[in-house]
């Protein structure tokens, strides 16, 4: 059995039966190419327009098909599908190693940051609040969800057509029928069938081979998301709530699946070992770890042996839809030549410094939610896994680690094609997971310096001259040995390094980026030497004005204004406005840049300097995730 992120067959995640339930919905496999080769193609104009509409359309194809979906979610095809795939194993070793409260420094210490976090959910309130602020008129709360999944291809994807991306979100809000209702970190966007509207233009309007396949995909993240959500929650801080998945009470899950169980002598009923390797030491995806570890026991007994670092990290993509998420803009014109007839990313196969810089996208999310998820049961989280089988160590310098992984995809020389596109997912991606009011990165500091103590010692800002960023990183598939020891270790760069990296972050090929790393160095020099007070001033605007000026493109002045919010909020921790506000803001200028002249160069210029203020100057709002927990954890 070939086990893969682009192919869900070979996962044993759907069969004959699941695609029999799906005939009808979306377009045909196999189908026609589109314009220009494209495999994801619009069939006629969406009606909405995100922040102008007052209502969500329902075309009734789209609607139907939506409606269709969602029933298979609860089907039993689908359910009996995940629970013989190789990665219900790999589901059930990461539950088993899952940290509880209590268990030692690190149940103890995820126990007490999570006493004080503030609670997950409901964010589609503030957000739609905010909608009706643009439009008075508007009628339904579900065009909040549009525009989160919207949003996170308009910042990500900076290349295709902006009308395109948001169809595409129209569609992969589907997952959160799943993912999201009835959890206790609801985001209040209303009942599963809610989501069929949010989802129904997406499969009214998107043709090609890569939409039939991700409509498969979607599919069979939905079974294996509520397989693994069936699985008896963790219990951290939270038990005795329902996970975030959505368990409910006795093992089951929202959508009233079991886990399904396990075979006997502690194997999946593929035959596979519960922590997804196979033979030789490999991980189920038959990526090799790249680690030299020798097994064993991390310090709270727990056999980290239940999880391979390769066989998790496929596991985790598939939680995280991520295969379906890049098949569909992949397969769109612009980005075409990246892709394979289904909207694969090639050099995601083919070039580890690519895969790795796009795996990020989850990666952003484990650290904002890695105390939340504590609370909530979630157990599918790399941070709080590596806790559990490594150790406060093990996370120390996660955040810079990530940095790294971004700025190793633009430096790298191999020849693959996707280097930029990748690192343009993951600069998107450090900033929305900051900005979107789900993961409630501002919210999560501020409740940390208001609790005092070692917790606030734990997660503080660094002082000055205490400032630096840098990671080495082992070239390998993963980022953890097989023992679950980190593949990287932290280093202080100089600023005229991280300044040359800040301007490639922001400049795209072709322009010269020496203005741009001179006016970064000023700006990184003072960041490392300001005392807090001053660090609000540091002059961010001017490096933006700097790369559009490498690129020849005009001035972007909504995106220069909010260089320096997002700068005091997001990295400094001031409240210049609410959470909802600036995602929203934000999201509405880099929409609106996708229709003016010089957007493309604006939106690089934007992520990239932005992604580099966060990432680069001693402050990483990651990086001070990841440690402060990690302290806490000792």
């Amino acid at each position: 059995m070939r086990l893969d992120l682009w192919d869900a067959r070979g996962c044993g995640l759907v069969d004959d039966g699941v695609v029999g339930l799906l005939d009808g919905v979306g377009p045909a496999a196999g189908g026609p190419a589109g314009p220009g080769g494209a495999v994801t193609y619009l069939v006629g104009l969406p009606e909405y327009e995100p922040y102008r509409s007052a209502r969500l359309p329902r075309p009734a194809g789209g609607l139907a098909a939506a409606r269709r979906v969602l029933e298979v979610f609860r089907s039993v095809e689908l359910r009996e599908c995940a629970v013989a795939s190789p990665l219900a194993g790999v589901a059930r070793g990461v539950a088993s190693a899952a940290v509880r409260g209590g268990d030692g420094p690190v149940g103890r210490g995820l126990a007490l940051a999570a006493s004080v976090v503030p609670r997950k959910g409901g964010e589609v309130g503030r957000l739609w609040e905010e909608y009706r602020r643009r439009v008075p008129g508007a009628t339904e709360p579900g065009m909040a969800v549009r525009d989160l999944w919207g949003s996170a291809y308009a910042w990500q994807f900076i290349r295709a057509d902006g009308r395109v991306l948001d169809v595409c979100g129209s569609l992969l809000a589907l997952t959160s029928a799943v993912d999201y209702c009835g959890a206790p970190d609801d985001p209040g966007a209303g009942a599963r069938w809610a989501y069929a509207a949010v989802a129904s233009e997406g499969l009214e309007l998107l043709s090609g081979p890569a939409v039939a396949r991700a409509v498969l995909d979607v599919a069979a993240v939905g079974g294996l998301m509520a397989l693994k959500d069936g699985l008896p929650a963790p219990g951290g801080a939270g038990a005795g709530q329902a996970g975030a998945g959505g368990r409910a009470p006795g093992g089951q899950g929202a959508n009233g699946w079991s886990s399904g169980g396990r075979a006997s002598s502690g194997r999946a009923s593929s035959g596979w070992s519960s922590g997804g390797r196979a033979s030789g030491g490999r991980g189920a995806s038959g990526w090799g770890s790249g680690g030299r570890g020798t097994g064993g026991r991390a310090s709270g007994g727990v056999d980290v042996g239940l999880v391979d670092p390769a066989g998790y990290a496929l596991a985790r993509a598939w939680d995280g839809a991520v295969g379906p998420y890049l098949r569909l803009p992949l397969g769109t014109g612009e980005y075409r030549r990246l892709a394979g007839g289904e909207g694969e990313f090639r050099g995601f196969s083919g070039c580890r410094a690519i895969r790795r810089a796009v795996e990020n996208i989850v990666r952003y999310n484990d650290i904002t939610d890695a105390v939340t998820d504590f609370a909530h049961g979630e157990s599918f989280n790399e941070v709080n896994l590596a806790l559990a089988l490594g150790g406060a160590s093990a996370v120390t310098g996660f955040g810079a680690a990530l940095a790294e992984l971004t700025d190793a995809a633009l430096e790298c020389g191999c020849g693959a094609d996707g280097h930029e596109e990748a690192a343009e997912v993951s600069m998107g991606a450090a900033l929305w997971y900051l900005l979107m009011p789900r993961y409630l990165v501002g919210a999560q500091f501020a409740a940390f310096r208001a609790a005092g103590g070692e917790v606030a010692r734990a997660y503080r800002v660094p002082a000055a001259r205490e400032r630096s960023a840098g990671c080495s990183v082992v070239d390998s598939d993963v980022l953890f040995d097989v023992d679950w020891s980190p593949l990287w270790v932290v280093r202080a760069d100089p600023v005229g390094v991280r300044a040359e990296r800040v301007a490639r972050r922001a400049v795209l090929p072709g322009g010269d980026g020496a203005g741009c790393a001179a006016r970064a160095r000023d700006v990184l020099a003072r960041c490392g030497e300001a005392e807090p007070a001053d660090l609000r001033e540091v002059d961010w605007p001017g490096v933006f004005d700097a790369a559009l000026a490498a690129a020849g493109a005009p001035p972007a002045p909504a995106l220069r204004e909010l260089v320096a919010v997002v700068w005091r909020q997001v990295v400094l921790g001031e409240e210049v406005v609410r959470d909802a506000r600036l995602l929203v803001d934000v999201d509405v200028a880099v929409r609106d840049s996708y229709a003016a002249p010089g957007g493309l160069a604006a939106r690089r210029a934007f992520f990239g300097v932005l992604s580099g203020a966060v990432e680069l100057a001693g402050l990483n709002p990651y990086g001070r995730l990841a440690d402060g927990l990690a302290a806490l954890c000792r």
